[in-house]
């Protein structure tokens, strides 16, 4: 009797456990995630439960990364966003440290693992090897071997692997098909006035056509570092600018839905003129868009993912540009433009951040990008 009644109060103290295990879940579930639905200040921007307890240095020259300074600092941000962001409250500031704070915590080693997976097993190893199989087209050039001789002097070796590491990873990841349609022409300028390189597009009744720009700037680790030690850019690496506007090509790429996708570099005749410089014939366009701009889509995903409804746009907006350390991507001009520069810098964090420095903020663009945009937007 003894025995039946000690396993009885086993039993009630078990249940009570149980029971009170499911109510604290239950409150902490609706503080993370129903709570912030109706409050977005309610979140504490956890990207991950089950984190590491080590924590990754990401700070730059006077801190030039952190959101609240270049907010404090430049007026840049919020005079280009004004409209998605017209004033930065306590509240704000409170949220945008958290998400700061927890960026910080070393991304698990089977992120990382599986990312270095995608350059592990090459598929070129030749720049010439890359513009063949990017080659849609009899026309134009794809001038990736003469770009890697424009890095500083002794550094071109270092970009060339760069740019080979970074194509082998691209294609790997969102395989043959969308490689060879991604761009109908990489063109070189000797002299590119107000920008150091740009994505061009043009859609007319013939299909979609993009292609990229590169200025003489392009490959310069010097110039690289300074952008990057100032808060400006996402990486200091030589590769910076390929991978930026590679970016681009891929939102473009992915934001046409897939059944219109065989009108992309599918007819040069007439043809649609060097990058600098294209020739529309005009007419109706023909090609359908995804509902959500692949740009707008990251937004949305990383401020969901910190537990803000997509109810509180200024608040995810937040929670972006808190994980995603660029200014030149944070400033990007609502109405031209949109998240647009977000986004390619975004690409640049994920791809080129080294592996000591990957923290949170990286292994959810690393979800991002591998996962969740290649399933949303039917890309393998």
């Amino acid at each position: 009797m003894v025995k039946t009644t000690k396993n009885l109060v086993l039993i009630i103290i078990l249940v009570s456990a149980i029971v009170a295990g499911t109510i604290i879940g239950i409150v902490v579930w609706y503080f993370t995630s129903v709570a912030s639905q109706q409050n977005p200040y309610a979140t504490n921007c956890l990207l991950y439960q089950n984190h590491s307890s080590e924590k990754v240095d990401l700070s730059r020259e006077n801190n030039s990364e952190e959101l609240l300074n270049q907010l404090a600092s430049d007026n840049l941000i919020l005079n280009n966003q004004h409209r998605v962001v017209p004033d930065i409250n306590n509240d704000d500031v409170a949220l945008i440290k958290r998400c700061e704070s927890n960026m910080i915590y070393k991304a698990s080693s089977q992120a990382v693992n599986n990312f270095n997976k995608l350059v592990s097993n090459p598929k070129f190893t030749d720049l010439r090897q890359i513009e063949q199989a990017l080659r849609n087209n009899s026309y134009y050039q794809y001038e990736l071997t003469s770009l890697s001789q424009q890095a500083d002097f002794g550094d071109q070796v270092n970009f060339k692997n760069n740019i080979l590491k970074f194509y082998n990873a691209f294609y790997n990841l969102y395989g043959q098909e969308m490689f060879e349609k991604l761009l109908y022409n990489i063109q070189i300028l000797d002299v590119l006035e107000d920008s150091i390189a740009y994505t061009n597009r043009l859609a007319d009744r013939r299909g979609f056509f993009q292609c990229i720009v590169f200025g003489p700037l392009v490959g310069q680790a010097s110039l690289s570092k300074k952008q990057y030690d100032q808060g400006w850019w996402a990486a200091p690496d030589n590769s910076e600018v390929v991978v930026h506007e590679t970016g681009h090509a891929l939102a473009n790429f992915a934001y046409i839905l897939k059944g219109s996708r065989n009108l992309i570099h599918s007819n040069f005749n007439p043809k649609p003129g060097v990058c600098s410089k294209l020739d529309s014939i005009g007419g109706d366009v023909e090609i359908y868009v995804n509902k959500v701009d692949p740009n707008d889509y990251l937004v949305k995903y990383l401020g969901e993912r910190a537990g803000i409804s997509s109810a509180f746009p200024k608040q995810q907006t937040l929670a972006a540009w808190s994980f995603v350390q660029s200014e030149y991507g944070r400033s990007g001009v609502k109405n031209y433009g949109g998240n647009s520069e977000l986004f390619a810098e975004s690409f640049v964090q994920w791809f080129l951040t080294p592996d000591d420095k990957k923290g949170l903020n990286w292994e959810i663009l690393n979800e991002f990008f591998t996962s969740a945009l290649k399933d949303n937007y039917l890309l393998s």
